[in-house]
């Protein structure tokens, strides 16, 4: 999953480790695929705001790995939306059992779920941008 080994402590907590990463991933996808489609609505070239969003401050790196799946509208599968969606009902539950509010990982999830409803589980996780931008004319 990453170069770096980082312990996390006794049994079960590299699945909990799991579950925040993916969190953030899940999060960061769908924050990125709404901002690029706000641009788009704005009257933005999707290209154009790719290039300037990527490797800037607000975008994670793995975020550059999308780019051509966001241009080409092709999403090659590389970690399911179903399965992030699958992780998300994880954390959600996980934070219920826990006594940890995360509203915005119940309005993530609710998305993604959403999208999975449309059609999209089977696509690689930034097809939520399929979901998320504005109509085609």
């Amino acid at each position: 999953m990453g170069k770096a080994i980082h312990h996390q402590g006794g049994h079960g907590s590299g699945t909990s480790m799991k579950l925040v990463v993916n969190l953030m991933l899940a999060q960061s996808m769908a924050v990125f695929a709404e901002a690029v489609s706000f641009g788009e609505a704005l009257g933005l070239e999707k290209e154009a705001i790719l290039e300037t969003l990527i490797g800037g401050p607000t975008t994670g790196a793995f975020l550059a790995g999308k780019k051509k799946k966001l241009l080409t509208n092709e999403y090659t599968v590389e970690f399911p939306l179903e399965h992030i969606q699958k992780d998300l009902n994880l954390v959600t539950g996980e934070a219920y059992q826990n006594h940890s509010s995360l509203p915005i990982a119940n309005l993530t999830k609710e998305i993604y779920s959403l999208a999975n409803q449309y059609g999209l589980g089977k696509e690689d996780f930034s097809a939520i941008y399929e979901f998320l931008r504005p109509p085609q004319k």
